[in-house]
């Protein structure tokens, strides 16, 4: 995905016209945001763009009407999960109640 939105122009075109072809497909494919919401959770994080285009394609099933009530859960408790793991010290609080 990175590759596809590579401002490089050392980057060659053929393999970014490739990708570009990949993110299109995903964006069309029903099934898209399961990968995308595994790529947006995963830590390490992938570089920031990949990320953002991997929400936008979980926030399109979403707000679609795609997803079913089990695909609705999953979202929800995937996002859940990786809120508590990326906002959580050693200590088990929060960052926000340690600034309070």
């Amino acid at each position: 995905m990175r590759i596809a939105f590579d401002q490089n122009p050392t980057t060659d075109q053929n393999l970014k016209r490739q990708a570009f072809n990949y993110v299109s497909q995903l964006k069309t494919e029903p099934s898209a945001w399961q990968p995308c919401l595994n790529i947006f959770t995963k830590i390490p994080r992938y570089h920031d763009v990949v990320r953002f285009f991997a929400l936008e394609i979980v926030n399109k099933a979403v707000e679609g009407g795609t997803l079913d009530e089990r695909g609705a859960d999953t979202v929800q408790e995937q996002l859940m999960t990786y809120l508590r793991r990326s906002y959580k010290t050693p200590e088990g609080l929060s960052q926000r109640d340690e600034n309070s």
